[in-house]
């Protein structure tokens, strides 16, 4: 006898197109369908520039909707306006409209605020435009904001629909705004069942802003990382040594600031120094360029730019090579799976006190300021450097030890997916 499987559509800002979310939602999904409980459905609001870079598997369905300008021919742009006007009637979303007119800069406030309405507006249009039908149906959003506020805005026209979402950094903190503030959060958070938050930090921060708790809907699930293959071997395989070797793994943007960590080395004169990063991104012209003026004629310092790079090799790097340090001087951040990585190979680690942050760097490591100065930085990887055999074997066995406990993924899936069940 067959088991009828909860329908879930999953709401992403990219995946399966781009590499973004790749890291993330795939170990989840995996899950997910391997657990038989779901019939699943992708619904991605990727850009239409933007290339599928993801397979799924043939019974996950995956439907594209892009998030297209509203200038994008006559009819669209009726219906936006159309939208808008209705912003200022919607009785459901009075408490937004009051909120943003308070305080400096309610013009601009205003303005993004009629931005989110319009565009949840548009995708929940397109959606219908699809026959999708979501009686009974369990909405999935992985990141909490305009794709959950579509779905927020016309729940209770279903029957039995549960909403669902994750929340991280972009989507929680009001500073990670352009004026200070998350738009709609009050009113999307009264439509949903669960909010996932993956990272206690985050829940903190966002039950003390609402003045509001719930253990039940409210959730503590953090993501996860996969497991080493044979990681008790790989521990006592001869790896490749290159110089005392620090890696560092972000998008290229400025609030990553690698740029500080440049200046760091540059500090650095006695210690044979390698340095690695994995990642892209807009700032790299700027950060090359930094590097080549700071450290270029340091003989003690050398340093490679690896790109963006398939997370495959990436573990594969940290596989092959004995490496001293994972390092990060990141200005805000949520629970990085980068840092959840080094710690499932053992590796110690460097980071500033920022999100979550200060929940994985204990005895594994070195906690910096959440604002450091380079010399700060300096002098950690230095400490890093000259400490003893048996502190780094300890620091390493303690890396290891926190991702077990925390960022487990086999673990923390299965507590994700037995709350999605219950509810």
């Amino acid at each position: 006898m067959s088991i009828s499987k909860k329908k879930m559509y999953i709401i992403t800002q990219h995946y399966p197109f781009g590499y973004g979310e790749k890291t993330f939602i795939e170990p989840e999904l995996k899950r997910l369908r391997d657990s038989g409980k779901f019939e699943i459905t992708i619904i991605s609001t990727a850009g239409t520039n933007e290339k599928r870079t993801s397979d799924v598997e043939k019974d996950i369905s995956v439907i594209h909707i892009p998030m297209v300008s509203v200038l994008k021919d006559m009819k669209r742009f009726c219906l936006s306006v159309k939208y808008g006007m209705s912003y200022f009637f919607t009785r459901s979303i009075k408490s937004e409209r009051i909120e943003v007119i308070r305080g400096k800069n309610w013009l601009k406030k205003l303005y993004e605020s009629i931005y989110f309405f319009v565009q949840a507006q548009l995708l929940y249009h397109d959606l219908m435009q699809k026959g999708i039908w979501l009686d009974g149906a369990i909405i999935y959003t992985y990141w909490c904001h305009i794709q959950t506020l579509a779905f927020a805005l016309h729940k209770d026209e279903w029957s039995d629909l549960k909403l669902i979402s994750r929340i991280h950094g972009a989507d929680l903190y009001d500073e990670r705004t352009f004026h200070n503030r998350q738009p709609f959060q009050k009113i999307t958070d009264k439509k949903l069942d669960r909010l996932f938050f993956i990272a206690k930090s985050g829940r903190d921060y966002y039950v003390n802003k609402l003045k509001n708790y719930s253990d039940k809907k409210y959730v503590l699930s953090r993501l996860g990382t996969e497991d080493v293959e044979d990681y008790d071997k790989m521990r006592l395989e001869q790896r490749k040594t290159e110089e005392f070797l620090i890696v560092s793994c972000s998008n290229m943007i400025s609030l990553k600031r690698i740029d500080l960590i440049v200046q760091a080395l540059s500090l650095i004169r006695r210690e044979h120094i390698k340095w690695v990063h994995f990642g892209d991104g807009p700032e790299r012209k700027q950060i090359e360029e930094i590097a080549a003026l700071y450290l270029d004629n340091l003989p003690n310092i050398q340093y490679e730019f690896k790109g963006q790079t398939n997370n495959i090799d990436v573990l594969a790097f940290y596989r092959e090579y004995n490496i001293g340090c994972f390092i990060t001087a990141s200005q805000s951040e949520g629970c990085p799976v980068s840092i959840q990585e080094a710690l499932s190979y053992g590796i110690p680690v460097i980071a500033t006190a920022v999100g979550e942050i200060p929940y994985m760097v204990k005895d594994n490591g070195i906690l910096l300021p959440s604002d450091p100065l380079p010399g700060e930085i300096a002098g950690a990887i230095e400490e890093m450097y000259s400490m003893s055999d048996e502190r780094r074997k300890k620091m390493e066995e303690e890396s290891r030890d926190l991702w077990e406990i925390d960022y487990n993924a086999e673990k923390n899936y299965k507590f994700f997916i037995d709350n999605v069940l219950a509810l």
